[in-house]
This record gives C-alpha cells, sequence and structure tokens, in this order.
C-alpha cells in the first residue's frame, strides 16, 4: 500500500518496532521479576496479551490492498483505497560485533568460562551486546520481511510472506532454547559461531539476492 518510494522504509520499520518490542518486554520482566510473592510472571504474560489484543482486533478492520482490488477488476475501489491511504489524489557489519564480543569473553574467562565477573566488566559485556542487537535491527534483522514482501508474485504474496513469519519465529525459538546449552559447551566460542554463519549470509546475499527493488513499483516487480 506504501508509495514505491517509502515503500523499503515502511517496511524495515517493522523490525524496528520488533526490537523496541524486546527492549521493553525484557525491562517489563526484569521487573515484575523483583515482584515479592512470586506472582510477577503473571503481570509479565498478562502485558504481553495487550499488544495481541490490540493487533487482532486491528485486523478486523484492515482493507483489502489497492493491489488486490485491481486484480480483481475493481479499479474505481482501487483509486479510492489509494486516497484513502495516502490522503492525496496523487494516486553485515554486526558479525565485527559478535567477533568483539567472543574475544572479549574469551580474554576474561580463558577456555573454560570459569571467572569471578567485575560490575565493569559485565557492563562492558551487556553494551556489546546492544551494540550488536542495534547493528543487526537495522542491517540483516529486515532482511527477513523486506525481500520477501517485495519479489512474490501478488497471488501468493500474503501465503509466501505468512510462510517466512513462521520460519522466522521457529528458529528464534529454537536458538533461544538451546542458546544456553551451547554457551555452556562452546563458551566464547559460540559467538564466533554466530558470527561466521553472518559470513555465510553475506556471501549468499552478494551471489544470490535478487537485484535492488528500491523505487520499483511492485505492481512491475515482476519483470525483475
Amino acid at each position: 500500500m506504501a508509495p514505491a518510494k517509502m515503500r523499503g522504509m515502511l517496511n524495515i520499520s517493522f523490525q524496528l518496532m520488533i526490537t523496541i518490542g524486546i527492549l521493553a518486554s525484557n525491562l517489563i520482566n526484569y521487573f515484575t521479576a523483583k515482584i515479592s510473592g512470586g506472582w510477577g510472571w503473571r503481570v509479565s504474560l498478562g502485558l504481553a496479551a495487550v499488544p495481541a489484543m490490540i493487533m487482532v482486533g486491528g485486523s478486523i478492520f484492515l482493507p483489502d490492498t489497492p493491489n488486490l482490488l485491481v486484480a480483481r477488476g475493481k479499479d474505481d475501489k482501487d483509486r479510492a483505497m489509494l486516497r484513502r491511504i495516502r490522503g492525496t489524489d496523487d494516486v553485515g557489519l554486526e558479525f565485527d560485533d559478535l567477533f568483539v564480543l567472543g574475544t572479549l569473553i574469551a580474554i576474561k574467562f580463558g577456555t573454560t568460562g570459569v571467572a569471578d565477573i567485575s560490575r565493569p566488566y559485565a557492563i562492558g559485556v551487556v553494551v556489546c551486546i546492544c551494540v550488536f542487537v542495534s547493528a543487526f535491527a537495522w542491517s540483516w534483522g529486515p532482511l527477513g520481511w523486506l525481500i520477501p514482501s517485495e519479489i512474490f508474485p501478488l497471488e501468493i504474496r500474503s501465503a509466501a510472506q505468512s510462510a517466512v513469519v513462521v520460519f522466522n519465529m521457529t528458529f528464534t525459538f529454537i536458538i533461544a532454547q538451546i542458546f544456553l546449552m551451547l554457551l555452556c559447551r562452546l563458551k566464547f566460542g559460540l559467538f564466533y559461531f554466530f558470527g561466521a554463519w553472518e559470513i555465510v549470509m553475506t556471501i549468499f546475499v552478494y551471489f544470490f539476492l535478487p537485484p535492488e527493488t528500491k523505487g520499483i513499483p511492485i505492481e512491475e516487480m515482476d519483470r525483475i
């Protein structure tokens, strides 16, 4: 629904909102865990349901996209929808961070992973993690949302994008479940492990990712 010149920016902002949500959820979990009586987790889960209900309720009122209306031969409704939406008649950087983080931990802990952690050092590690997350959120992170939404034909775009989200969330869940186990086994090497995978991702994107789609109307993506 977005104009071609703004489509990528608006799509990538979705990843920004996810990252802000992750930060908010971690802050909420941190403070609710301090509630005496051990019932703070109920507050945390209850608050998570609020944005979920807002999204489900809001989805009921989402209109058909202009592209879908055109595909159905409803050109008049298409123009009206564009006017309504737009309010006008004019119708890899972060793998370095991972290696740095792994090296800092290796220098501090050695290969055993056992050492006393000073407060300044712990803060430094957290800062490095935050830098990595920030770099990931404006580089690799948005690609999972942006590229599929650009390259799929209109007929399968919704279903294909849904499949992308399913795989994204599934592997996010898997990584979250095995992270501590891998950290215990690989120790500082875990950060090298993830950094190496991002090098592989960089090579893959260089050779196989479709060309730049900036400024190209979504309806003309088939010719690319």
